[in-house]
């Protein structure tokens, strides 16, 4: 009896977490968000048609991830992707991609793996918008990478565990939306949006 109590419990205790859904709607030769900061590992990205014809197609991936190609119109008006993977994700209307669209989001791990480091209240970037230089409190960290929205690595960066912030030269980067992300033993712990204004 106390066995089949457990088991029932553990059961009970495993469906019980949710994983978010994260809507992007595809209109307008834009994905809106155009990206996603908060993607936990087991999240799901829903992409939502809602005007003219268009695809959601994987530009870059993290190593382990599965590439996806879907077209998005009247026809296939909603496509999931299951996040099974840590890391960087950039995708692109394939019609439309010299036009701008684009988008990204960044996975995490489970907020669990933040315990290494600082609380992630305590993990600030400052200026931002900023225009040269910012500055990452990351204390705990060994590596900072800064990602285009395509999940490209822009800059990167080896950090002493012992440092709680450091100074990132940013000044040959472009005007736009980019990720820093916050690595401890190859692992991503932390990523937030920064914004390059000029």
């Amino acid at each position: 009896m106390n066995k089949f109590f457990t088991l029932v419990t553990m059961l009970t205790l495993g469906f019980s977490v949710k994983a978010t859904i994260h809507s992007v709607s595809v209109a307008s030769n834009s994905f809106t968000p155009q990206a996603i900061t908060t993607v936990i590992v087991g999240d799901t990205v829903r992409f939502n048609w809602v005007s003219g014809s268009h695809t959601t197609t994987s530009a870059s991936i993290p190593a382990g991830a599965t590439a996806w190609d879907s077209p998005m119109n009247s026809t296939t008006t909603i496509f999931d992707y299951k996040v099974t993977v840590a890391g960087n994700y950039g995708y692109v209307c394939t019609p439309h991609v010299g036009m701008g669209m684009i988008g990204g989001f960044t996975a995490t791990a489970s907020t669990a793996s933040l315990s290494k480091i600082q609380k992630s209240s305590e993990l600030k970037v400052y200026p931002n918008p900023f225009t040269s230089k910012v500055t990452i409190n990351h204390g705990g960290a060994d590596k900072i990478e800064v990602c285009s929205l395509l999940g490209e690595t822009v800059a990167s960066l080896s950090v002493s565990s012992y440092d709680k912030s450091t100074v990132l030269d940013l000044s040959d980067l472009r005007k736009g939306v980019y990720f820093y992300v916050i690595k401890l033993d190859g692992k991503v712990l932390e990523t937030r949006k920064i914004v390059k204004s000029e």
